[in-house]
């Protein structure tokens, strides 16, 4: 069976984690007699082998020759190149390690990765390799690989700065213990190792961020061929633990990350994000990333967790993820008490998200905590926040989930926290419709610029309407009932908060109400 002992697995992805280089060897070295715990093959050993690349000096001599031996190109026999000249495919014809899958079939898919991932997504092609190969084609080679792994880039020549040559070592047949065989199992992999090849020929190899490789390199499988879904058999990791911070993960079980990213940015803010890296951390740059498309991590991280809440029979044909209903349901527990009689107190980790569930008679309110801080996620300054929590059938006492509920949160770091709620599965209160309407204007509204904001009303005839404006998280900043006639289309609005004071810069949440029909959207200030 072609599986590893999953906790010996885990460890050798955890360079920032604190393995040493002894264990990292032998780990390695002991692959091939090794078995999960629960059946799950090792996707990618790319992070072992880089960190033997890089620490190669760290060891003995004896050692030495051992890693060489592992980090060397494989003996074969033959060699092909793919039709687009960009790759050559190095395999034995006639052995026990040949190729089981076809081959011509394997040379055209090489080719729609290139099509993809250099061409369409926008990724620079791994540096040449001076001729290792045989040329200076990047090289791709098949043998048996044992009960490894699906496969592994290695860094080969350093090129400065934390940047490598490479090449692709791919198992020969994918058969029992891969929950994907066969021809298949080769193109996802394949699309997966280019991209470390790629990650670490053009920007940076940093072992602290291992997730973050491992990540964007399994949703290369979806984006080049979505048709496969090898990458959901690795989801569950993610959907029972989303508490767990961000980079704290395998990266395996968070291809779906760069699947938001990329159905909301585009795959420009992917490529972006890796630009950034030789110089910032993987959560940093995905932080100033968001910023330039008018978000931040903290606001992203909180839509995002909205996405994984509707997945499985969640899903909303149309909406989030394309895949949502292959997609794990998430582990939501309930609170430690009761939150409608006494404060929760719960402790988040940074950039994370909490789901807690509470029964309120027929109905089940489902609270989402995102803590959205981005310096707390470094290796250098891992700090959590705690926050209390607690629920009123009362609106006098808090900010509005429905008309017949509210909450409070309160945290020492509370500018880091974002919520939102979920009734019987679907959203609730003021974030319930957040689709974006060109009648508020003017967008975006700024300070000395303009004076009022007018957003959209109902038709009918009414005496009254009513204005409520929110944070992201749900916090009611602004509410007011305006005497309105039949004709009033729009209700006008000075941009300050309950106390007078200007909004900061950033997007907020709208709700008119008129003749009982609600309007809802987004407006953007900038202070």
């Amino acid at each position: 069976m072609k599986k590893i002992l999953l906790t010996l697995f885990l460890l050798a992805l955890s360079g920032a984690r604190g393995q040493n280089k002894d264990s990292l060897l032998t780990n390695f070295l002991s692959l091939k007699n090794q078995k999960t715990v629960d059946g799950k093959p090792a996707k990618c050993e790319f992070e072992t082998v880089a960190r033997l690349a890089a620490e190669y000096s760290r060891y003995s001599p004896a050692e030495q020759k051992e890693i060489a031996q592992i980090l060397s190109r494989p003996q074969t026999d033959t060699s092909v190149v793919s039709p687009n000249g960009k790759f050559r495919v190095h395999y034995n014809l006639n052995s026990s390690s040949s190729p089981k899958y076809d081959i011509a079939e394997f040379l055209v898919a090489l080719d729609s990765i290139y099509d993809k991932e250099i061409t369409e997504i926008g990724f620079p092609m791994p540096p040449s390799d001076n001729g290792a190969g045989g040329d200076d084609l990047y090289d791709f080679y098949i043998i048996d690989l044992g009960s490894c792994c699906y496969g592994y880039t290695t860094p080969e020549v350093s090129l400065g700065n934390d940047k490598y040559t490479s090449f692709v070592t791919l198992d020969n047949d994918y058969g029992n213990g891969f929950y994907t065989h066969g021809i298949e199992a080769a193109k996802v992999t394949a699309a997966h190792e280019f991209n470390h090849g790629v990650q670490i020929g053009n920007y940076i190899y940093r072992t602290s961020d291992s997730y973050y490789y491992e990540l964007t390199s399994t949703a290369m499988e979806d984006f080049v061929f979505d048709y496969v879904n090898d990458y959901i058999a690795y989801m569950g990791e993610y959907f029972r633990h989303p508490e767990y911070s961000f980079p704290q993960n395998s990266g395996y079980n968070l291809a779906i990350w760069d699947i938001f990213v990329r159905d909301v940015f585009g795959y420009s803010a992917i490529v972006d994000t890796w630009k950034e890296m030789p110089n910032h951390y993987a959560v940093q740059a995905v932080d100033f990333v968001f910023n330039q498309n008018g978000s931040s991590l903290k606001r992203g991280f909180n839509e995002f967790g909205k996405w994984v809440f509707f997945t499985g029979f969640r899903a909303k044909p149309g909406s989030y993820f394309k895949d949502a209903a292959k997609y794990p349901l998430l582990s939501i527990y309930g609170w430690n008490g009761d939150p409608l009689f006494s404060e929760q107190t719960v402790t988040l980790e940074p950039v994370s998200n909490l789901y807690r569930k509470e029964i309120i008679g027929g109905d089940t309110l489902i609270t989402l905590i995102t803590n959205g801080d981005v310096n707390g996620a470094l290796n250098s300054s891992y700090r959590t926040i705690d926050a209390n929590y607690r629920l009123y059938q009362s609106q006098a006492e808090g900010i509005e989930i429905t008309p017949d509920l509210s909450y409070n949160i309160t945290s020492d770091l509370l500018e880091e926290l974002s919520v939102l709620h979920f009734l019987n599965n679907d959203l609730a209160g003021a974030t319930a419709s957040l689709e974006t309407t060109s009648t508020v204007y003017p967008q975006p509204f700024r300070y000395g610029d303009d004076s009022y904001l007018y957003f959209p009303l109902s038709k009918g005839a009414s005496e009254t309407a009513r204005l409520k404006i929110y944070s992201l998280s749900g916090r009611l900043l602004f509410a007011k009932e305006y005497r309105v006639n039949s004709g009033t289309s729009a209700l006008g609005w000075d941009v300050t908060d309950l106390s007078g004071n200007r909004l900061g810069t950033g997007i907020y949440i709208y709700v008119t109400e008129k003749n009982g029909n609600i309007l809802r959207g987004k407006f953007a200030v900038i202070n």
